[in-house]
């Protein structure tokens, strides 16, 4: 996996599938020569090593794509979660906000840097030589952290960070702590780097009055998290000691980055056409296993190796029809999830809006039209929404948006406490609903270019798939 700094943290990128299934294919070549010239004979021999062969780059091919499958279906389901606030944090709920970093104990100081910080992960590393060489070992991989939260707007809430399995851009993995949660893989957390790779310089004297520095053979390698870092966080909220604290779960990993949500999901490369590709390399790799398997035996490509070749091809024939059919029936599924998200952010405002009203009534000084403005925008959202429904949807998404700047003209309703709340609770919906509708036309723009492409359209064709409708933003 890479490990350049604040990208691709952990990304199995179509790239990387086929850097790995290529290398597997070259050894197919060479053993192919090695096995067919000096050891083999036989035509059935030469059978056995090119299906053996094929079977394992078949196998290996399969192993990068549910990889791939795996944390796409990770990254699906960060992606498809809400921002919020802390307070609408529940417990057996993941959760998703923005907030700022608080200490709830006296700060830490780093080892090496000396920075004031509520987690370092710390590394050690002696430079050991011998007669082939030298190399790095570590001889120190410690994390220490003190208990600190997360704070908005609405309050605060506890992070436990004891199952981090990695330090966005280090190439070391934290030491594990003795925990009550149970470990999960794939929670990240993005610290900064104080100091990497360093070495300390020791000063000496020649003959006892000559000064002079050599570099020591010990390196230090630290990464911090500092109070008051802005971050965006993804976890579940668990409850340990009777108290509500985001942690990983099975389904959601822990994660604390100082990118925005977007970044975060962007800095994962896009392996939507490992499906595709993964097929066309078992073809060639079949075609060349066969040619290259002649050429060192010195023989033509013989019929009795036909029976083989077709059989191989029906393989990767029938697994590209079951891979492709699959693939189209989750993103379609996706794209229905995406749009019961939408749903759920709807009904959400729908209840919203009675309170507000009565808040409104409260107020003898606010116009009577504009509380005429508010009951209007509440509308009954349908199972399936409708054209017509989202034309509906969006005279009534302005009329919001006018509302909450307007708000300011009215000095005694905005003095209400109630209103503000409401009205925050109201923003924060409208903008989950404008973030769903963004995610919904990204999954079903996925869906409808994965439909189109050629041979996938064969699919769309015969099963009479049509695309998704796309939201107005």
């Amino acid at each position: 996996m890479p490990n350049s700094y604040n990208k691709y943290p952990r990304a199995y990128m179509t790239t990387a599938i086929i850097v790995k299934t290529v290398a597997l294919f070259l050894v197919q070549i060479i053993l192919l020569g090695i096995f067919g010239v000096t050891l083999f004979r036989s035509a059935n021999a030469s059978i056995i090593i090119t299906i053996i062969l094929f079977l394992s780059l078949l196998i290996a091919t399969i192993h990068e794509t549910r990889k791939h499958a795996r944390l796409d279906a990770l990254l699906f389901r960060i992606e498809k979660l809400p921002i919020v606030s802390s307070a609408k944090a529940h417990f057996n709920y993941p959760i998703q906000l923005y907030g700022k970093i608080i200490a709830n104990e006296s700060l830490l100081t780093s080892p090496y840097t000396k920075n004031k910080c509520v987690y370092y992960h710390y590394i050690k590393e002696k430079e050991i030589k011998s007669e082939n060489g030298s190399h790095w070992k570590v001889i120190k991989n410690t994390i220490k952290y003190i208990d600190f939260s997360i704070s908005d707007s609405q309050g605060n809430i506890k992070v436990d960070p004891r199952n981090i399995d990695k330090i966005l851009g280090s190439i070391y993995s934290p030491t594990k702590t003795n925990r009550e949660i149970k470990n999960f893989p794939f929670s990240e957390i993005e610290c900064t780097r104080g100091a990497y790779h360093s070495r300390r310089i020791t000063s000496s004297k020649l003959f006892g009055f000559i000064p002079y520095s050599t570099g020591a053979n010990v390196r230090h390698t630290e990464y911090h998290l500092l109070e008051g870092t802005n971050v965006f966080l993804s976890g579940f909220v668990h409850k340990e000691k009777g108290e509500e604290v985001i942690a990983e779960s099975e389904s959601y990993p822990l994660i604390i980055t100082k990118k925005s949500k977007s970044e975060y999901l962007n800095s994962f490369g896009d392996g939507s056409e490992i499906y595709s590709y993964s097929n066309i390399i078992l073809v060639i790799g079949l075609l060349f296993g066969f040619f290259v398997l002649s050429f060192f035996r010195a023989v033509t490509f013989e019929i009795y190796m036909l029976p083989t070749f077709i059989v191989a091809l029906a393989i990767i024939t029938i697994r590209w029809i079951i891979g492709t059919h699959n693939r189209l029936v989750m993103l379609e599924e996706r794209c229905n999830n995406s749009e019961k998200n939408i749903d759920i952010q709807l009904k959400l405002r729908n209840n919203l809006i009675p309170k507000l009203v009565n808040v409104v009534k409260a107020s003898s000084k606010f116009e009577k039209k504009v509380l005429e403005e508010i009951t209007n925008t509440r509308i009954e959202i349908e199972k399936n929404l409708t054209k017509e429904k989202l034309k509906d949807f969006y005279k009534a998404d302005l009329k919001l948006r006018a509302i909450l700047f307007r708000k300011e003209a009215y000095p005694t309703l905005s003095s209400s406490k109630n209103f503000n709340r409401l009205m925050k609770d109201l923003e924060e919906i409208e903008n989950n609903i404008s973030d769903s509708r963004k995610f919904y036309n990204k999954t079903a723009t996925k869906y409808n270019i994965a439909l189109n492409k050629f041979p996938n359209s064969v699919f769309k064709n015969f099963k009479h798939l049509n695309e998704k409708d796309l939201w107005k933003l």
